[in-house]
């Protein structure tokens, strides 16, 4: 499930920042940042990820941390750095509520204020252990209750034209969305250049996603 939520935050992203006509650049970063966005999540307990209730102190607190043990991982590669800013904020909220620094409104990076829309959407539209799937309608509805609170009221405006399509065009077969995925990666790839010579000192190949 976290596989297929990664592929598919990540296709929204970008659909999401290719229809705002932003630069390659700041594609690139959402990119990056909406793949890698809870790697810190490899280092909480599973007991804790995959309660079916809700969370007590002890264990939000456990769960809050997973931000700072993601840009910990990310720091570690220099080709990850494009990825810091929504790792470190995409648990921010537009009215200044969430965390891990309570960021408010435009000092909460652009690409962490597309990415929670995007994110709590999928969260919505999929299946978890706690809650069964909403159908798109009942997930924008209750997205437009988090106007101006949770999420950019611009940003939400735009992303609710267009998050019937975005749907729409995934596969529901985890290989098929491998392959749809990198294909859609394939046009940015000029954009990741700069990773060949990290990886030939390290010996490492590039990640299967690049095709």
């Amino acid at each position: 499930e976290t596989s297929g939520h990664n592929h598919r935050v990540t296709l929204y992203t970008l659909t999401f920042c290719e229809s705002l006509e932003i630069t390659r650049d700041a594609i690139v970063r959402a990119v990056k940042g909406a793949f890698l966005h809870d790697i810190g999540k490899l280092v909480v307990p599973d007991c804790i990820l995959g309660k079916p209730g809700p969370l007590n102190v002890t264990e939000r607190r456990a769960m809050e941390m997973h931000v700072q043990y993601g840009l910990d991982l990310v720091a570690q590669a220099d080709v990850l750095n494009e990825a810091v800013s929504l790792v470190a904020a995409n648990h921010e909220r537009y009215d200044g509520t969430g965390y891990p620094l309570g960021l408010r409104g435009e000092d909460i990076p652009y690409e962490a204020r597309i990415f929670a829309l995007v994110d709590v959407f999928d969260a919505l539209t999929t299946r978890r252990v706690y809650k069964p799937a909403f159908s798109v309608a009942e997930a924008l509805t209750l997205m437009q209750e988090e106007r101006g609170t949770h999420f950019d009221p611009v940003l939400l405006d735009h992303f609710i034209r267009l998050a019937p399509a975005l749907t729409e065009e995934l596969p529901r077969d985890e290989s098929d969305m491998e392959i749809l995925f990198r294909e859609r990666m394939r046009p940015y790839l000029d954009h990741f250049i700069e990773m060949e010579p990290v990886l030939a000192k390290t010996g490492q190949s590039f990640p299967p996603w690049f095709g």
